[in-house]
């Protein structure tokens, strides 16, 4: 587009000097301009660029044309220039400097004019845009303010000594520089600066001279009574007066070094401390080791270099990890609470493998700077051995406090269970003693075998508690044989039935592969306890005219082939939330007060399926009856 065709179509430029000029003149000349101009409408889209406008952004006049301001600049441009533009197309001559970055660690300023063209009426059509680098000027005034600060710095430096000197003879110093020395300014004036140095200084300070640019070294200057004073150099070429000279500010450092010698010998003495600690001692710094000493390297198996770099959290438990974070907020919070106790793993690791070893420590925590940055010294003190020990006598407590109860169950259940039998045996035996003649034969027949039914079922429950004892003592042996799981579980119902002083209807299903030839490896003994145990409850806690169901089946799972033997009964129930003690010794649920029992039949069954490798489980509900489910292991008998 064509400066003609941009003036068209905003009617008419701003009346200007240039009005007479031709416009093919006045293009040839904004062409050949080293400025930058430009003209853009109020949407700040180019309508046109001169040849050093295009070549400022490296591209042609046509490619600018139409574009818009933040496609020729750029974001980071069009963030600076549009609070310009935006004033411009208001109306208003908008002047600004801004730095443009050129790559390379190089840049230059320029200098913007933003002249609004307002046709009749004062309405804004549009702007030109007048560019100048003043890169060189910029420089200037920026050398300028920098020298103005060196300046500065040396007035407010009146701590320090000043020493000019210039083809390496001093020429001028100030007072400060005098009093370091313990020399008078006259003395120092025309000497050699050489000769302030001793020779091992000299050399170095020489060769940072020579280099021509601003540099800053120690040294150790001998002063007038011959002592030495400890000094920190700063030398930097400058002009005075048209010449070239040097200019050294001089800081004395014989505190700073005394009190860095003494740092040392503080720091080396706590570091001494910490090494020959027993405590285990760690320092974090961004959730790494960086130090560790000795204890710790012992405590760990791990050397301080493995040590090193490791990931602190990975020192720790993972459940303990997010206590540990918690603390260490608290911690950089201002808490002074900052013990905690933790589990530790050794090798470190992000989670628990076989090979991890678990340990109990102690663990108090300062937040401490370490080169510039704030980190944690931790202290470790190791309570495994206290811990261990503490579990030991929580177990042997819960132990004695488990016999207690079962003890205190077995005197309650004794008590009770024995009491009714031992009822009937003494009335039966008064009756037959005292009214033996004036009994009926049938009478006395009842009261024997009432005498014969007590002891059958003390001798029941003396059978139990000693199957219940060896199971306990492990004196039971597990010795499997080849069985017949059919005709063995008849047996077993036949009975149990045959023992019940009312018949209950029991049936067994058997479902595929199981058939009446089905032979397994199963300890008869322990399998008969469990069955009968199993339907004896199930007829206990049942009505008389409701059936007991026995399934036997072949289940498969993760853990392998088992045999199934479920016992699903239709009687009083279970409390649900009492289901998870129904295997214990002497518990029994609290809806069977009314109903005799030991409290021992389905912990016989629990341990003699436990005994198999298997297990027993059970679902119920209170009045929906209950289902008990063995599962053992699967082994065919040859």
């Amino acid at each position: 587009m064509t400066l003609n065709k941009s003036v068209t179509s905003a009617h008419t430029l701003a009346n200007t000097s240039i009005a007479q000029v031709s416009l093919e003149q006045l293009h040839l000349m904004l062409d050949h301009l080293q400025a930058m101009v430009g003209y853009f409408d109020t949407s700040n889209r180019c309508l046109y660029a001169n040849h050093a406008y295009a070549r400022a952004f490296n591209t042609t006049v046509q490619n600018m044309l139409g574009k818009h301001t933040r496609e020729i600049v750029g974001e980071a441009g069009w963030a600076v220039i549009e609070p310009y533009t935006l004033r411009a197309m208001a109306g208003e001559a908008v002047r600004y400097v801004r730095e443009v970055d050129e790559g390379q660690h190089s840049s230059r300023w320029i200098e913007v004019h933003i002249v609004p063209n307002v046709i009749e009426g004062g309405e804004v059509f549009g702007g030109f845009v007048f560019i100048d680098d003043v890169s060189e000027q910029y420089r200037a005034e920026q050398a300028i303010r920098e020298s103005d600060e060196r300046a500065e710095r040396f007035v407010q430096a009146g701590m320090e000594g000043i020493v000019f000197y210039r083809d390496g003879i001093i020429f001028d110093c100030n007072d400060a520089f005098t009093r370091m020395l313990g020399k008078r300014r006259e003395d120092l004036i025309g000497t050699r600066a050489s000769h302030l140095f001793q020779k091992k200084d000299w050399e170095f300070a020489e060769k940072h001279m020579h280099l021509g640019r601003e540099h800053l070294y120690p040294a150790q200057l001998p002063r007038g009574d011959g002592s030495l004073v400890t000094v920190e150099i700063m030398g930097r070429p400058v002009m005075l007066n048209g010449q070239s000279a040097s200019v050294a500010s001089v800081r004395d450092n014989s505190q700073l070094a005394s009190m860095n010698e003494a740092l040392l010998r503080s720091q080396s003495r706590y570091r001494s401390l910490v090494d020959n600690s027993d405590q285990s001692a760690l320092f974090i710094l961004d959730r790494m080791v960086v130090y560790s000493n000795p204890a710790a390297h012992r405590f760990f198996g791990l050397s301080e270099v493995q040590l090193r770099g490791v990931q602190s959290l990975n020192l720790l438990h993972p459940d303990d990890r997010a206590l540990a974070l918690m603390r260490r907020k608290q911690m950089i919070a201002g808490d002074p609470d900052r013990t905690v106790v933790l589990r530790t793993i050794t090798p470190p690791s992000q989670k628990l493998t076989p090979e991890s070893k678990i340990g109990w420590v102690r663990l108090h925590g300062s937040m401490m700077e370490w080169d510039g940055r704030w980190g944690v010294l931790v202290f470790l003190t190791d309570i495994t051995e206290m811990r261990e020990s503490q579990e030991k006598m929580r177990k042997s407590l819960a132990q004695e406090k488990e016999l207690g109860d079962l003890k205190t169950r077995f005197v309650s259940m004794a008590s009770h269970e024995f009491r009714t039998p031992l009822a009937t045996i003494q009335t039966s035996s008064e009756l037959l003693e005292h009214y033996n003649e004036r009994l009926s034969a049938e009478e006395r027949a009842d009261a024997v075998a009432d005498i014969q039914r007590a002891v059958q079922r003390m001798q029941s429950m003396m059978d139990s508690f000693l199957a219940f004892g060896r199971m306990d003592a492990g004196i039971t042996a597990f010795a499997p044989t080849a069985t017949s799981v059919l005709s063995c579980l008849q047996g077993f119902v036949q009975e149990t039935r045959a023992a019940q002083p009312r018949q209950y209807a029991v049936s067994i299903y058997l479902e595929p592969p199981l058939d009446g030839h089905t032979k397994l490896m199963l300890d008869q003994t322990l399998l008969g306890q469990m069955v009968m145990n199993l339907i004896t409850n199930a007829c206990k806690y049942s009505s008389a005219d409701s059936q007991v169901q026995m399934r036997v089946a072949q289940r498969r799972s993760e853990e392998g082939i088992f045999l199934l033997i479920s016992v699903r009964d239709q009687g009083i129930g279970i409390p649900e939330k009492e289901l998870p003690r129904l295997f214990e010794s002497f518990y029994r649920a609290s809806n069977t007060a009314t109903i005799p029992g030991t409290g021992l039949g389905l912990a016989i069954v629990d341990r003699a399926a436990r005994a198999h490798g298997g297990s027993v489980h059970v679902k119920s509900a209170l009045g929906q009856g209950a289902l008990f489910s063995l599962l053992l292991p699967w082994v065919q008998a040859v």
